[in-house]
């Protein structure tokens, strides 16, 4: 586990969503020190027009309004030190790859609790 789901606008970039994710799971791999086979990474495009913020709508990502919307679902053992370094590592990478500066990334981090997941056919306690 960690799941990291992503949320947008439909993005002007040349890059697919395919190679943004593929790029966002490496980067987390690799500056948290996990596995990628534990990683988990999704883009979901809203259709044009179904995002407001500030009562405004958006046909395509903004760069500066309209924030990307992004959750990392991980394990509740991690040390607020960690969650911190993954938050930071998310957003780095997401601007990165997308070209979405970091200040219109907004990323929540919600705990996975023990005995609250299920996991490769059993309920998963750590």
């Amino acid at each position: 586990m960690p799941f990291i789901r992503i949320k947008s606008l439909p993005l002007e970039a040349s890059n697919s969503p395919a190679d943004l994710v593929v790029g966002i799971s490496a980067d987390f791999a690799q500056k948290l020190a996990i596995d990628e086979k534990h990683i988990s990474v999704t883009w979901e495009i809203f259709q044009s027009d179904h995002y407001s913020s500030a009562g405004d709508l958006a046909e395509t990502q903004p760069l500066n309004h309209h924030p990307l919307l992004v959750e990392i679902l991980a394990p509740d053992f991690n040390e607020k030190k960690t969650i911190k370094k993954m938050l930071e590592v998310t957003a780095e990478s997401i601007s990165r790859h997308s070209g979405i500066p970091a200040n219109n990334i907004f990323i929540n981090f919600t705990p996975a609790r023990s005995g609250m997941v299920f996991d490769d056919g059993q309920l998963v306690h750590w």
